[in-house]
């Protein structure tokens, strides 16, 4: 199911815009379009994972509309999110002519404290942010119902509308971005504050509650919302990824090995679900499709040393040595055929050493039971 900014990205007047937008790009010719429309193609590069196209129609809005801070505030939020350049982004924040009092700004620079690690700073900042902004609307909302006269002051109504909308969205895209940097106990703080029922956003509420939960090892409750995440977007590969792993951690293996190959069958050249395949199907006493999948996601990642790596360190934790000291040997060998030995990942030789000790540790054993 697609969310309402895929389902407008999609929509014969989005595609217009776009086009319009391109073909101005391509003929170096100028393209007038109104700001919201050039951050949203930002936006949908974005999604699309066409960063360098997305940061170049943010340039293009900032030099139409070099008086307004969407384009700015958008490729701050990219240098946090994509690059991990907090720099970068204070850098951009600390340009702005002007420091408007806007929810989207509070946002960004409240990002910026968590990225530099002042987290309890960055907290109370947006919470009095959020508090300020609430009192604001009541506020505004009393004098319109006090008013005598019908309330016609259209351009400060939608001032509010518009603000009554960040609002709605805030506590939720709070609660994000805390995930997004691994701080489940602060994002449920403010995902408590958050509605499900925001225009757009069920599938996201959803899925906060089950990346905080999964955080925080909360196994089964991260089950519950993963699969009302998926009542509403059956069609989520990430969501299902992440069910799996929460079944699997719960002992439902079953359950785990359903989860995986509905994630399969989503998006087929992906190697993580046959990675956990692997290790649900030797879990499960099936040694010989466990062996298999794994190859399977080491073919699928064009043989990724990292990921060859973490299919021995699977074979290892779940007790099948020697296909464990094979891989790790197998990861070893064209270091050392190209003399470059030291170059190779240190868990390498440590994980052919543990299965060494491992395996002379469990002879001996076997030596003193028999005697």
């Amino acid at each position: 199911m697609l969310n309402e900014f895929q389902k407008y990205t999609a929509s014969p007047e989005f595609q217009e815009l776009l086009h319009r937008y391109e073909k101005a790009r391509e003929e170096d010719t100028p393209c007038f379009l109104e700001m919201d429309d050039i951050i949203d193609i930002a936006e949908y590069y974005h999604s699309i994972d066409a960063f360098d196209e997305a940061e170049a129609a943010a340039d293009y809005c900032q030099k139409l509309y070099p008086d307004d801070d969407s384009a700015v505030l958008f490729k701050a939020r990219m240098a946090l999110i994509d690059y991990g350049d907090y720099k970068k982004a204070e850098e951009l924040y600390d340009a702005l002519p002007e420091k408007n009092d806007s929810i989207e700004l509070a946002y960004v620079y409240g990002e910026i404290l968590v990225c530099k690690n002042r987290v309890e700073e960055a907290e109370k900042y947006l919470r009095e942010k959020y508090e300020k902004e609430l009192r604001r609307y009541d506020e505004y909302q009393t004098r319109r119902s006090d008013s005598v006269d019908s309330y016609d002051d259209e351009e400060e109504e939608d001032e509010y509308e518009d603000l009554r909308d960040s609002l709605d969205h805030f506590p939720l895209d709070i609660a994000m971005m805390y995930c997004d940097h691994g701080l489940p106990d602060y994002a449920e703080r403010w995902l408590d504050l958050a509605s499900e029922e925001v225009d757009g956003m069920e599938f996201e509420y959803w899925e906060t509650w089950g990346r905080i939960y999964h955080m925080q090892e909360r196994f089964k409750e991260a089950i519950v919302a993963w699969n009302k995440a998926l009542d509403i977007d059956a069609y989520s590969f990430s969501v299902w990824i992440h069910l799996c792993d929460a079944q699997y951690q719960e002992g439902l293996i079953d359950d785990a090995i359903q989860s995986a190959e509905f994630a399969q069958a989503i998006s087929v050249d992906d190697p993580q679900p046959n990675m956990f395949l692997g290790a649900l199907h030797l879990e499960n006493n099936d040694p010989k499709r466990g062996v298999e999948e794994f190859f399977k996601t080491i073919e699928k990642s064009g043989y990724d040393v990292a990921v060859m790596i973490r299919v021995g360190i699977a074979f290892y934790e779940l007790g099948y040595l020697q296909a464990a000291r094979n891989m790790m040997e197998m990861i070893k060998k064209p270091f050392e055929d190209m003399d470059m030995l030291s170059e190779c990942p240190p868990i390498v030789q440590e994980i052919i050493d543990k299965c060494d000790d491992t395996s002379y540790e469990n002879e001996n054993q076997n030596q003193n039971e028999n005697s």
